[in-house]
């Protein structure tokens, strides 16, 4: 793979600065032809798969302003400034959901979206669950059920699960982690 160095024939500008990101315009010159992108900046965050005992996996379902629905999530959020990814990884376990779990693996890590932004999600398997009572955002519209590995294949598969970080961090605890021979679940 080829890497690109810094170039000076790259500009760069502030557009709009907020408390947790910023967003930066690029103008790239090359060969007389100049070219304009945007990106974001600002912060990284968390994603994590939780299992209970018997294997199953723990969806919220959460309104999402940006798109007036509710979807279907693992739950995830972003991590405080000085704040190291798997306690990160804790805290929105116990804000959104209300469980805390007893250990916590890391599976992987990926970058959200590298066409438009710099952030990276770090993805964690959660088990031996307690439950706790969820002190969820003031904007934050959450429930959450327990469902089957072959269930949440199904919700993939019939695209009733749209959110990238939760199919990503299904498929990879499914595919890499389980160890078990998974089997969607016939629909009802």
């Amino acid at each position: 793979m080829q890497r690109h160095r810094a170039r000076s024939d790259i500009l760069k500008r502030v557009v709009y600065k907020a408390r947790d990101f910023r967003l930066e315009e690029f103008t790239f010159k090359s060969g007389g032809r100049s070219r304009k992108f945007v990106r974001m900046t600002g912060y990284n965050s968390v994603a994590i798969v939780p299992i209970s005992e018997e294997g199953d996996i723990l969806l919220e379902k959460q309104y999402r302003h940006t798109i007036g629905r509710y979807i279907y999530e693992i739950p995830a959020g972003h991590i405080d400034k000085g704040e190291r990814p798997a306690d990160a990884a804790l805290r929105e376990m116990k804000e959104e959901t209300g469980y805390v779990p007893g250990k916590i693996r890391s599976m992987f890590r990926a970058y959200t979206g590298p066409g438009h932004n710099t952030e990276m999600m770090h993805f964690y398997l959660a088990s031996d669950m307690k439950k706790d009572k969820a002190t969820p955002e003031e904007d934050e519209r959450i429930s959450v059920s327990w469902v089957s590995p072959g269930a949440a294949l199904r919700m993939v598969k019939d695209n009733r699960i749209r959110d990238n970080k939760t199919v990503a961090g299904i498929l990879y605890y499914l595919g890499f982690m389980c160890g078990n021979d998974i089997r969607i679940d016939k629909g009802d």
